[in-house]
């Protein structure tokens, strides 16, 4: 039996991977701080080792006995981080796990980056492994560090021969979102009468594909690729329907002019010259939110055999988590009735 060590285990996308590997028959052995918080892992008969990305020795450690890695790992923060942050979590990090698997010998390495480092199309042409990086959305410290994550590692498939494989999701929803991440903006269509909604859209898909996609690329993935884990392009009011419609809630939405979230923008970056502190929206973000940042999964369908479950499936099951968990009830006046059936 194969032993599989990840990072970041505890997050949405790390505990659904967990859950995948066990299922497919792999020995999981998980990364973790002693201060994290593990409830995504609740149930799961994995193998804890403590330890700190930004230390070697903690890192040759928990690699040291496996053959594959999976880094899922990092500071995805969008705003309010520095860059040295960045550098230590997202591409220092990275540099020393990938050294590690390299002494270890290990069969596998997979990087989880993210979609944004290509760049997005629309509905007719949407954005795939060729598209180059978009400099607007390189400004993003997280996207610029993931985007020198990947130099980095293709640097070192060709001079050192890492077996590494790069995987890179789009916007994921489900079930054990502990934290929550992604979560939030779905727990944002939940918890609001009015939804204050944006004019453009991105692509989603369920976690749970993600992490088989992920699983497949063990086996089946070729090393020095990027594989795009991504499946339904849909705009935020469409993306806050279906919210609606799988909770049983009637919602109104107020949809915001790309016009006036870019003022709003911009105002924030001024009051953050001023004052010192992080707006709570970027220029990035307005251009993140204004636009169809829409991408296609054909080639990880193609060659790993990634699952396209239906994006409703994906709500129903972190609504199902959310309820559980109690990060949200349903109202007295709505239909939602949770089935808690969480899939492994």
């Amino acid at each position: 039996m194969k032993r599989v060590l990840i990072t970041g285990a505890s997050g949405l996308l790390g505990s659904n991977t967990v859950a995948a590997l066990l299922k497919s028959g792999y020995d999981v052995r998980a990364m973790i701080r002693r201060n994290s918080r593990t409830t995504a892992l609740g149930g799961l008969d994995v193998e804890h080792v403590y330890g700190d990305l930004s230390d070697e020795a903690s890192i040759y450690r928990a690699v040291r006995g496996c053959q594959v890695v999976v880094h899922a790992a990092a500071n995805t923060r969008q705003r309010g981080g520095v860059a040295a942050d960045y550098q230590r979590d997202n591409i220092d990090a990275v540099d020393k796990i990938s050294a590690a698997v390299l002494q270890n010998g290990v069969e596998r390495f997979i990087f989880v980056s993210t979609a944004n480092v290509f760049q997005p199309g629309d509905a007719s042409c949407p954005g795939d492994e060729t598209t180059a990086v978009a400099p607007a959305l390189s400004d993003s410290l997280y996207i610029s560090s993931k985007i020198e994550a990947e130099r980095l590692i293709l640097e070192k498939v060709r001079r050192e021969h890492l077996p590494a494989i790069i995987v890179n999701p789009t916007f994921m929803i489900g079930p054990r979102d502990a934290q929550p991440s992604s979560g939030r903006l779905l727990l944002h269509g939940l918890r609001n009468g009015i939804i204050v909604c944006p004019a453009g859209g991105k692509n989603f898909i369920d976690v749970r594909d993600v992490a088989a996609g992920i699983v497949a690329a063990i086996t089946s993935g070729r090393i020095g690729q990027n594989y795009l884990l991504a499946n339904e392009n849909l705009s935020y009011a469409g993306f806050f329907e279906k919210v609606a419609e799988v909770a049983g809630m009637r919602k109104h939405q107020l949809l915001i002019p790309p016009g006036v979230l870019s003022s709003a923008a911009r105002l924030g970056e001024v009051w953050k010259k001023c004052s010192g502190r992080q707006p709570p929206l970027t220029n990035t973000n307005a251009l993140l939110l204004n636009r169809n940042c829409y991408y296609t999964g054909a080639k990880a369908v193609r060659e790993l055999g990634l699952p396209q479950t239906p994006i409703e499936s994906a709500i129903a099951a972190a609504v199902e988590w959310f309820a559980l968990f109690n990060y949200w009830q349903p109202p007295g006046n709505s239909i939602y009735s949770p089935i808690i059936t969480l899939r492994p």
